[in-house]
């Protein structure tokens, strides 16, 4: 019998047939008449539940009756399993060898299976995290030495702009299967400075398939406003930050201030947004809240 199995594969076990008198079954044996008494069926404990599979026995009318049957069984879920071959309908008895034991090994990284977990909403400057689980087609997390990952945002597409995951391996035998290796794979990027919303692109770098709901939406919020970088309408490229006013005009100015954060991105939502106005009185500065409902806009009582 096989010791070890990928799982998915169809596992093809032979048998063969011995008679009372320890010799191969008469190659004339009419053992098609009692093939429908050979049963195979595989059971194994995972994440602490019993769970079991049946297989088939067909009979080959071409071939010797002591090799004529042969049994089938596929077994989609990793773990180690007790492989059953038994003759008999209402006191089955095990055929010499059996039971015996296989170990099944997850199959081949399946992007289309595997899972993406990161954080959304994030804010300009603030640490990008996404972590993928691979997993074969049938649901089995995966540690192949091959398997890597890489992403890009929005509509990049150059390798030279992707970014590579890192990859974790972790060995722990009771957290998914009985199989003591599993992976993950991480990153971690400060590269997400532009407020609004990107797609975040994760790629099975063997294979360059999707994973599974890539492109993700990853909605980037502008951070906390930066005086260095808000601008307001003093400014202009002839005078740099100055205004001329005529004398003897209205005394009033207006003046509207434009919140950014640190990466030029506006900040629409500066909650408790203020500004201090130097020399418009000899004695002391101003300090004014902006009313937000007009643009952060303030009026300036120009002394004559």
């Amino acid at each position: 019998p096989p010791a070890s199995a990928t799982a998915g594969e169809p596992q093809i076990i032979p048998l063969t047939l011995i008679g009372d008198a320890n010799e191969l079954l008469p190659a004339s044996y009419p053992i098609s008449k009692e093939a429908a008494n050979y049963r195979v069926s595989a059971s194994a404990t995972i994440n602490g539940l019993s769970t079991s599979v049946t297989g088939t026995v067909s009979h080959d009318p071409s071939s010797p009756a002591s090799s004529s049957l042969t049994a089938t069984l596929t077994i989609a879920q990793a773990g180690d399993w007790v492989i059953s071959v038994t003759e008999g309908v209402t006191n089955p008895q095990s055929l010499l060898g059996a039971p015996f034991n296989l170990t099944v090994s997850p199959a081949m990284t399946n992007p289309a299976e595997c899972e993406t977990q990161y954080l959304s909403p994030v804010t300009a400057g603030e640490h990008f995290n996404a972590t993928v689980s691979p997993f074969d087609s049938f649901g089995n997390p995966t540690s192949h030495a091959v398997d890597a990952f890489e992403c890009s945002f929005d509509d990049s597409s150059s390798a030279a702009e992707r970014f590579q995951f890192l990859r974790h391996v972790s060995d722990d035998n009771d957290v998914l299967t009985s199989i003591s290796v599993t992976a993950t794979f991480t990153l971690s990027l400060k590269t997400l400075t532009e407020a609004g919303v990107h797609l975040f692109h994760v790629f099975h770098k063997v294979t360059g398939m999707s994973v599974k709901g890539s492109p993700f939406v990853v909605q980037v919020n502008a951070a906390a406003p930066s005086a260095l970088h808000s601008k307001h309408n003093m400014m202009n490229a002839v005078n740099g930050t100055q205004r001329t006013i005529d004398s003897g005009v209205a005394s009033l100015l207006p003046l509207q201030v434009f919140p950014s954060d640190a990466f030029d991105n506006p900040v629409s939502a500066a909650l408790g947004y203020a500004v201090t106005v130097s020399g418009l009185d000899a004695e002391q500065d101003v300090a004014y809240d902006l009313d937000k409902s007009n643009g952060y806009s303030i009026s300036l009582d120009i002394p004559k």
